[in-house]
């Protein structure tokens, strides 16, 4: 039986604290206070205010669209695409989540800025912004395989973001060399009919072939680029509704042959695994990312009466990350029940719950939580470093 539990201030970001009889749990870096965001007030609010700008353009140049009745909604639409992603990117590394992801967020919505050039009348001002649609398309592709981590992992990832933009430099770039006007309709093109010419067309007259030959390749391979995404993508959803882990195998092969080749001796260590519970998929599905990418075998359950079942059924479960309000049974109820079997009573529980107060702190720290984390200030350095610290102690 433990005599001590971890406790807000406790587990990788602070000391061993008593559990019983605390009734102010100390706050500590990480866990239960806000933690240290990657950039400070100053530097979010200087990010902020340069998209203001952005915001400001869009709607002059809705106004000095060449259509004679601007949409108010085109304006409104085009700077969404750039503002939306640098608000997520900043609220993101203001809670200090997903730091990398935010920082590409923040990055895409400044590089797709120019595209707030297809609302011009001008030229040259058009062109470049159509042309700066088509690299959003690749960046975005980038994006969606990138999710949550920020990183493109896997070998097949990695091979259809060269896809697309092998696609871009061959047969979409090039051709704004060679056609009068671009592709239409378009949801680029708020002016459409009567949207300005290309500025940068070479040719008197634009060859044939393109119309006959290049578009519709181009096309045709656009289709196949998005399908394997999906294609990507889609076996990361099963059958009932859960998230899995997409693995390349020959990734893994290549990792598991430098593995051997650099301590061919040393034997091979079981993951260890942590149950998540939380009757919100969302949330269970986002710390089943992070723990996952932290090297977890991770398992999930709907709330207190799944995880009973499967802790029972699993006796590999090292450690347990559940919410409080839960329906059939709450995580107070299944942290009580862990604790009162004699063969898992010192199984780590770390409760991670939207409920912030002292008394709710209190009262699952009495129950026998080891760590006690706030979803309002969750933060996943945090939640991995306690995880660590709880399994290693």
């Amino acid at each position: 039986m433990r005599k001590t539990r971890l406790v807000a201030g406790g587990g990788a970001a602070g000391s061993p604290t008593p559990r019983v009889g605390h009734p102010r749990p100390p706050r500590g870096p990480g866990i239960a206070t806000r933690p240290h965001a990657p950039l400070s007030p100053g530097e979010t609010h200087g990010v902020a205010a340069l998209t203001a700008p952005l915001a400001v353009i869009a709607v002059m140049l809705a106004i000095a669209s060449p259509v004679s009745t601007p949409e108010p909604m085109d304006a409104i639409a085009h700077a969404l695409v750039v503002l939306t992603p640098i608000a997520i990117g900043l609220h993101a590394l203001h809670r200090g989540a997903a730091t990398r992801f935010a920082f590409l967020l923040l990055a895409a919505g400044f590089f797709w800025a120019p595209t707030l050039l297809t609302m011009s009348d001008g030229s040259l001002a058009f062109t470049i912004g159509r042309i700066w649609t088509w690299l959003l398309e690749v960046t975005l592709v980038y994006l969606v395989l990138a999710f949550p981590s920020g990183r493109i992992t896997t070998t097949t990832a990695k091979r259809l973001v060269i896809a697309a933009a092998v696609l871009a430099a061959t047969l979409y770039l090039p051709t704004a060399l060679l056609v009068e006007h671009f592709p239409e309709p378009s949801p680029w093109n708020p002016c459409d009919p009567g949207c300005p010419a290309n500025a940068l067309m070479l040719p008197v007259s634009e060859p044939g072939f393109i119309d006959s030959i290049v578009v519709p390749v181009r096309e045709v391979l656009l289709v196949l680029l998005y399908a394997g995404v999906a294609g990507y993508l889609g076996p990361a959803i099963m059958h009932d509704g859960g998230i899995a882990l997409v693995l390349d195998p020959a990734f893994v092969t290549k990792a598991t042959a430098r593995g051997r080749s650099k301590a061919p001796t040393k034997p091979e260590r079981r993951q260890p695994t942590v149950l998540v519970v939380d009757d919100q998929f969302t949330v269970r599905e986002l710390q089943r990312g992070i723990l996952e990418s932290a090297g977890y075998d991770v398992k999930t359950a709907r709330d207190g009466r799944e995880a009973l079942t499967s802790i029972e059924g699993n006796p590999d479960v090292d450690l347990v990350v559940t919410d409080v309000q839960m329906p059939e049974m709450d995580g107070i109820e299944l942290l009580r029940a862990i604790r009162e079997d004699h063969e898992r009573t010192s199984l780590p529980v770390v409760i991670v719950t939207s409920q912030g107060s002292e008394d709710d702190r209190r009262r699952g720290l009495e129950a026998g939580a080891d760590a006690y984390i706030v979803k309002d200030q969750f933060d996943q350095r945090a939640l991995i470093e306690t995880v660590e610290g709880l399994l290693t102690r």
